[in-house]
C-alpha cells in the first residue's frame, strides 16, 4: 500500500516522457522541412536586405502668409478691402499634403525633364527604366512596351501625328493618360512610394521626403515636387484676387481713355470761343466741365481701388520659404542584412514549429487510445 503513491508517480513521469519523445520524434521526422525553409528564408533575406537600400532625400519647408487687415489705415480702406475680397490668413495645411497628390499637379512632374546618371529624359522615363515598369505592363496589351515621347522625339512625334486617324488619336492619348496614372500612382500612392510628404502640427513644418535606390532621383524629385506645389498652390490661393485686380486694371483703363476724351472736348470747346461767350455757350462750357470732373473723380477712384487690390494681391500670396533642401550627395539608407535575415530565419522556424506541434496533437487526439498502448517510439 506504501508504494502505490510512488508507482503512480513514476507513471505519470512515464507518460510525460513519452509525450514529449514522441513530440521530438515528430519534429525529427521534418528535418528536411527546416533543412529547405532555412535556406529559402536564407535567400529572401538576402534579395529583402539587397532591395532595402535606398537613398533618403528631405526638402522642410513652411507657408506663411499675412492679414492684409491690420495695415489698412483708414474705415473707408476697411470698407473697400471686404467688397474687393476679404483674406483667409488661415494655411490649411491638409489641403496643401492632398494637392500634393492630385492627377494634373503629378502630371506636371512625369512630363519634366531631369538628369538622371548623366541622361536627360522625363521622370516618367526613369521611373519605367529603374522601377521595372515594363515588366509589370508586359501583360497590358495597351501599355506593353510603352514610354513617354523624350525630348528629342518631338519632331517625329508631330509628324507621325500628322498621319495618324482620329481614332488613333484617341488610343494613343487613352495609353498616354494611363500611363501618367498609374506613374503617379508610383510617386506618391503605393506603399514603396518614392515621394512622401508630410505636416508637423506643431511645428507647421511640411516634409517632403524622397526615398529610391537611384541618387539622381531622391535628390531632384522632392525639389521639384516642392516647385510645383508651391506655384500650384498660390495660383489656386489668389486666383479671386488676381481676377479683382485685372477687373480694376481694365476699369482704370477706361475710366482713363474717357477722361481724356472728356478733356479733349473741353479743350476744343475753348479753341473754338475763343474766350467769347453767349450766356448759352456757358451752360456747354459748364457741362463739359463737369463731365471732366466727374470723370476726373472716378478715375481717381478707380485708380485707388487698382492699388488697393493690387496691394491685397501681394499681402495674400502664400510665402513658401524652404528651411532645408536636400543635401548632396546622399547618405545610403539600408537595413542590416543579417538582423533581417536571423528575423525572417526565427519567424519561420517558430512558424513550421507550431504547424508540426499542433498537428501532432490532433492526431493525437483523434487516434484510437489501445493503438497508443501498443505504439513504440
Amino acid at each position: 500500500m506504501n508504494e502505490s503513491p510512488k508507482e503512480n508517480n513514476q507513471i505519470s513521469i512515464r507518460e510525460i516522457y513519452d509525450i514529449l519523445a514522441s513530440y521530438v520524434y515528430e519534429l525529427w521526422r521534418f528535418k528536411w522541412f527546416y533543412v529547405i525553409l532555412l535556406v529559402v528564408l536564407v535567400i529572401i533575406g538576402f534579395y529583402v536586405s539587397t532591395k532595402r537600400h535606398y537613398f533618403e532625400g528631405s526638402l522642410l519647408f513652411l507657408v506663411k502668409e499675412d492679414n492684409v487687415t491690420s495695415h489698412l489705415n483708414s474705415a473707408e480702406d476697411e470698407v473697400n478691402f471686404v467688397s474687393l475680397g476679404e483674406i483667409d490668413d488661415e494655411i490649411n495645411y491638409p489641403q496643401i499634403v492632398r494637392l500634393a497628390k492630385t492627377q494634373p499637379l503629378l502630371d506636371s512632374i512625369v512630363g519634366t525633364l531631369i538628369t538622371v546618371n548623366g541622361v536627360e529624359d522625363k521622370v516618367g522615363n526613369h521611373i519605367i527604366k529603374y522601377y521595372d515598369v515594363l515588366d509589370e505592363w508586359e501583360s497590358d496589351t495597351l501599355l506593353a512596351g510603352y514610354t513617354f515621347a523624350g525630348p528629342n522625339d518631338t519632331l517625329v512625334a508631330d509628324s507621325i501625328q500628322d498621319t495618324l486617324t482620329a481614332e488613333q488619336i484617341r488610343l494613343n492619348e487613352f495609353k498616354y493618360y494611363k500611363a501618367n496614372r498609374l506613374i503617379a500612382r508610383k510617386l506618391v500612392e503605393d506603399k514603396l512610394s518614392i515621394l512622401k510628404i508630410s505636416h508637423n502640427k506643431q511645428t507647421n513644418i511640411l516634409t517632403i521626403m524622397g526615398q529610391s535606390h537611384i541618387h539622381d532621383l531622391a535628390a531632384q524629385l522632392p525639389q521639384l515636387l516642392y516647385d510645383e506645389l508651391s506655384e500650384y498652390y498660390i495660383k489656386i490661393k489668389i486666383e479671386k484676387h488676381v481676377n479683382n485686380f485685372n477687373l480694376l486694371t481694365r476699369l482704370v483703363d477706361t475710366t482713363g481713355w474717357k477722361l481724356n476724351r472728356a478733356e479733349i472736348r473741353l479743350a476744343k470747346y475753348k479753341d473754338r470761343n475763343n474766350s467769347i461767350f453767349f450766356n448759352e455757350d456757358y451752360v456747354q462750357r459748364t457741362v463739359l466741365e463737369r463731365n471732366v470732373q466727374l470723370r476726373n473723380l472716378i478715375y481717381e477712384e478707380t485708380v485707388k481701388n487698382q492699388e488697393l487690390a493690387r496691394y491685397i494681391l501681394l499681402n495674400a500670396t502664400p510665402f513658401f520659404r524652404v528651411i532645408e533642401a536636400p543635401h548632396q550627395p546622399l547618405i545610403t539608407k539600408k537595413s542590416s542584412r543579417i538582423l533581417i535575415i536571423v528575423g525572417l530565419v526565427m519567424v519561420g522556424m517558430i512558424l513550421l514549429t507550431v504547424f508540426i506541434v499542433i498537428r501532432k496533437f490532433l492526431l493525437d487526439a483523434l487516434r484510437d487510445p489501445d493503438e497508443d498502448e501498443t505504439h513504440d517510439y
